[in-house]
């Protein structure tokens, strides 16, 4: 059973959210899926795993943050790291209230901007089931792609870059990563005592495979690293490998929440 949801946020702007969960009556354990940097619920790599999952009877809500995709808000005044983070309480407090979650068993996944939000976020949360962080950065606008143009981008007031989304170029404010910088991944990991899986792709040159590396070194038992040698960071456009991640993440989650 699909269904999608409005859900105000702290500032009254209503987050567009899509729920899926078994057909039928009870009470069943939930994913919370956190999309990456200029990312959106319904990309193939959430919607994949959101399927997967419910074949094993697991719901799950995938959103977009404030200021995206079909979210209420401004890519110039709402578009922000933090504010991401407060709608993803927001979602979670909305979920808590449902009659069909087992708050016993919440997991949260994440990729990119996503697995840096899913981190933070379970620091805050010790009582969630599991963490999937996918090619997590242990600091936004270092060594990463958002890094190497740190300088241009803060020069220039704002980032002009295409959107798959919109299928046109956007204008995302210095702002956003001047607010996403302020994180420090790699120290918040050592927060988490939930059983964590890191996913690392080893062609990944959005986020570099020694940053991930960094996040789950620094992460506590217990604790697992899959790496993929094929992998990338727009590895959604690959059906075949797309596929292969995802029914090695399903298989390990599932271990959790089945």
């Amino acid at each position: 059973m699909q269904e999608k949801i409005k859900i105000k946020n702290k500032k009254g702007l209503f987050l567009s959210a899509i729920v899926e969960r078994p057909n039928k009556e009870g009470i069943f354990p939930t994913v919370l899926f956190l999309h990456g940097f200029k990312g959106y619920k319904e990309e193939p790599t959430y919607v994949d795993l959101a399927k997967r999952f419910l074949k094993h009877g697991i719901a799950s809500v995938r959103f977009d943050a404030s200021g995206f995709g079909d979210s209420e808000g401004t890519l110039e005044n709402s578009y922000r790291f933090s504010n991401f983070i407060t709608d993803t309480e927001v979602i979670y407090e909305w979920l808590l209230q449902r009659d069909f979650i087992d708050a016993e068993k919440i997991g949260v996944i994440g990729q990119s901007m996503g697995g840096a939000q899913a981190i933070l976020f379970a620091s805050n949360h010790p009582e969630l089931k599991i963490i999937c962080a996918i090619s997590p950065p242990n600091k936004i606008g270092t060594n990463d792609a958002l890094g190497a143009i740190k300088d241009e981008w803060k020069n220039k007031g704002y980032l002009e870059e295409m959107s798959s989304r919109y299928g046109k170029k956007i204008k995302i404010p210095y702002a956003y990563l001047e607010d996403a910088m302020q994180y420090d991944f790699e120290n918040l990991v050592h927060k988490i005592t939930l059983p964590l899986l890191v996913v690392l792709g080893e062609k990944d040159n959005i986020v570099l495979p020694s940053q991930t590396e960094k996040v789950f070194n620094a992460g506590n038992e217990p604790k697992t690293l899959m790496r993929f040698g094929n992998m990338d960071h727009f590895y959604k456009k690959n059906e075949r490998v797309l596929k292969e991640i995802n029914e090695e993440i399903t298989n390990f989650v599932i271990g959790y929440l089945d």
